[in-house]
Formats: C-alpha cells, sequence, structure tokens
C-alpha cells in the first residue's frame, strides 16, 4: 500500500496527535500504526486511556505519550488534549460511551482541539439496538462540539478474524452472528490508517484544519471484495488442506453447549474454557454488517488469512504456550467477565425457543464456573495466541471496543 508516511513532514512544528480509547483493542493498534509510521519525525501521538494496561505500556515503549484520563475528572482529559491539533476518537466500550464521548469532545472543544475524526460502524446510519443508537449519538456529540469534525465508518476489520483464532483451531468452527449466506466486505487495517493519514496531510505536511473538503462529511471504508461466511471456511479449508475440516456456525447455541460440555467432561482446562465464554461474549456483542453496496476500497485482499495461517508452525505447542504464559495473559477481572455475560440481551437475536433456554443456562452455567475459579484467582487471562504476532498489527485483545 502507498502509505502517506507521517515522517515525511519537514517543518519544524511539533504536531500533536491524540488517540482515545488505547487500552481497547482498536483504539490500540490504530495508535501503534501512528506511532510507527511517525518515528524519527516531529510529530507526538498521545494516547489516552483510562486504564494504563501492558498493551498501553507497550505503546510508551514505542515512543507514544501514555496519558491517563478519568471522565469523573475532565481536567485530566483537558491536560491530555493540551495542544493536540488533531483527534481521533474511539469510542469507549462501555454503557456510558455516550456520557462519555461528549464529556471528551466538551474537553476538546475547551482546549481548542479544532479537528476531530471520529471512527465509527458502516451501517450506523440505519441500524438498530443500543449499539448502532449510541454510535449515531457519539459521531453528532462530538461533530458538534468540534469545529472541524468528519466521520469514517469502518466494515468489519479483516485483522479481526483472528479473534476467532482458538475456536478454529481446537474446534474446528467459526461462531459468528451472520448467517452463512450473507455477505460482507471486510476492511484492512493497514487501509483504516492510510485513510486516517490522507485526512490529516496534504502534500506530505500535516495540516493544522481538515480540509473544507472534509468538515462534515461521512467516508464509509469497506474492502474490495465480498465475504461470506461460507466463503471464509472454504478459504481456510484450502489453505490448511488434509489438516482438518473448518465449519462456519450462524447458531451460537451449540457454541455455549459444547463448550460447557467439554468444561463439564474434562476435554478444556479452565483456562481455555473460560477464555471461550468470553469470546462468545464478545460474539454476541459484534453488531451485523451489512452487506457492501459497491465493490470499493483500496489494493488490500479482503481474505488475509493465509499469511498468518500458512506461517512454520502456526499452531505447534500452542496449549503448552498458552499455558506457561497465563499469568503474563491475566488482562482483566473475573468481575467485569460475569457482568458482560449478564449483559447480554438474548432478545435481540432471533431464535427458537429451545436455543434461547441453552442460551440462558449455560450463560448461567458459566457465571458459575468463573465465580468457583474467582476463589482461587484473582484474574483470567483471555488474550489470543501472540505466537509470531507482527509488532503493527496485535492480536486482538477483548473489548475490541
Amino acid at each position: 500500500m502507498n502509505n502517506q508516511n507521517l515522517c515525511n513532514e519537514p517543518t519544524r512544528h511539533h504536531h500533536k496527535i491524540a488517540v482515545t480509547a488505547t487500552d481497547r483493542w482498536f483504539g490500540n493498534v490504530i495508535a501503534r500504526c501512528l506511532i510507527m509510521d511517525s518515528k524519527h519525525s516531529v510529530v507526538t501521538v498521545r494516547c489516552l486511556a483510562k486504564e494504563t494496561n501492558k498493551h498501553v505500556k507497550k505503546l510508551e515503549r514505542l515512543g507514544g505519550e501514555i496519558h491517563k484520563i478519568d471522565y469523573d475528572q475532565p481536567e485530566s482529559i483537558k491536560d491530555a488534549l493540551h495542544g493536540v491539533e488533531f483527534l481521533i476518537f474511539v469510542c469507549e466500550a462501555d454503557k456510558n460511551r455516550v456520557k462519555e464521548a461528549r464529556i471528551l469532545a466538551d474537553a476538546a472543544a475547551d482546549k481548542n482541539v479544532n479537528n476531530a475524526i471520529v471512527l465509527s460502524l458502516k451501517g450506523v446510519e440505519d441500524g438498530d439496538g443500543k449499539v448502532m443508537n449510541d454510535l449515531r449519538d457519539i459521531e453528532k456529540e462530538v461533530c458538534q462540539r468540534i469545529r472541524n469534525a468528519c466521520v469514517l465508518r469502518n466494515a468489519f476489520i479483516q485483522q479481526g478474524f483472528f479473534l476467532w483464532s482458538p475456536n478454529i483451531e481446537n474446534r474446528g468452527e467459526i461462531n459468528m452472528t451472520p448467517r452463512e449466506s450473507n455477505e460482507w466486505a471486510p476492511v484492512n487495517l493497514d487501509d483504516i490508517i492510510y485513510s486516517l493519514e490522507c485526512l490529516m496531510l496534504q502534500e506530505g505536511k500535516v495540516v493544522t484544519e481538515l480540509n473544507k473538503k472534509h468538515r462534515g462529511k461521512v467516508y464509509c471504508l469497506t474492502g474490495p471484495e465480498l465475504v461470506s461466511g461460507r466463503k471464509i471456511a472454504d478459504t481456510i479449508n484450502r489453505v490448511i488442506e488434509d489438516r482438518g475440516d473448518v465449519e462456519y456456525r450462524s447458531s451460537l447455541a451449540d457454541f455455549f453447549r459444547n463448550t460447557q460440555q467439554s468444561l463439564e467432561c474434562g476435554k478444556s482446562n479452565f483456562i481455555e474454557g473460560v477464555h471461550r465464554l468470553v469470546s462468545a461474549t464478545a460474539l454476541f456483542e459484534e453488531v451485523n454488517r451489512q452487506p457492501s453496496a459497491r465493490n470499493s476500497g483500496t489494493n488490500r485482499n479482503a481474505l488475509g488469512l493465509q499469511d498468518r495461517i500458512t506461517g512454520p508452525n502456526r499452531y505447534r505447542d500452542v496449549q503448552e504456550e498458552r499455558f506457561n504464559r497465563n499469568v503474563a495473559a491475566f488482562v482483566d477481572t473475573m468481575r467485569d467477565i460475569i457482568a458482560r455475560l449478564k449483559s447480554i440481551d438474548i432478545e435481540r437475536f432471533e431464535l427458537d425457543t429451545q436455543d434461547r433456554l441453552i442460551i440462558l443456562s449455560n450463560i448461567k452455567d458459566a457465571v458459575e464456573v468463573i465465580e468457583n475459579i474467582q476463589k482461587s484467582l484473582d484474574v483470567i487471562p483471555f488474550l489470543l495466541d501472540e505466537r509470531r504476532r507482527r509488532d503493527r498489527h496485535p492480536r486482538p485483545f477483548l473489548p475490541l471496543s
């Protein structure tokens, strides 16, 4: 890809770009890519986060400026935004995200941050449900408060598929909410970064104001190719050849049922079992993407799984590595996992009575399992296997944001 490259900025003025929600995967990887593209330049990337977890600390080691913020203390946000010219707004993952967006946008306006790019989701304009409604409100709140703002809506991110890698490795299944025949056009992270840099650069220089032609605009990013659950599974099976058959499943009832059965009969240790349960909550939170109306995008391969899947020894000793690495992988509290399980809104999904009862029963059982584990452990691991991870694209971790 023909990257715009923030390194080419020749002026002595030290530009500051702020990225929000960098303790979440999406904000984290956006900040990481901008930091790597701006090395040895006069561009500073400020990383705003509610929690300075190990992923945020990695950004600091790469050269980012870390600022811990507290939405109950707006002054902490104002301090973090002092001198910032561009705000890359990634919404938070919790239920108060609209209120928090309003607080952050007010702080940005008070500190004369006049340029903002709001990262949102494709389909927000006519989608329903809490997630879509919240994102619509967030777009409105930020664009009303910050003078020069635009919105960048992306389709499902290709790298997000790696969230399902343990399920593919262990069970030979991809469990997602879209039907097997539904089509969507996943977009590559590099294309999102490229688009951000195009908006912030003009003739190779960071602009002090967002170009007039972009102000108030909404851009939708999709990948260059429509895919479906069936096509994804067929591609993986073609790559792995004789090493097993991967099946796409749009029903999550079997996923919950089989996970619980694996725990009960000892096929999974508690780390793997809880990992799957946490992944399941992410599946429920995932928004159904609408098929792309146009085959647009830049020069990325929408089926970019092959580079990782065919890597040498990709799956060797994965279980042993996870066991030996479990302490380092502890990234969140049990209490948070339980809360996420309990907050799942089953009514959002078209399920028959039997499937609904199965899921509700398994959620209850999952909470009991986690509560029992919680008695002896403070936290649990739920990061995906990081073996052979590239620095630019860290493997997904929950919540994706």
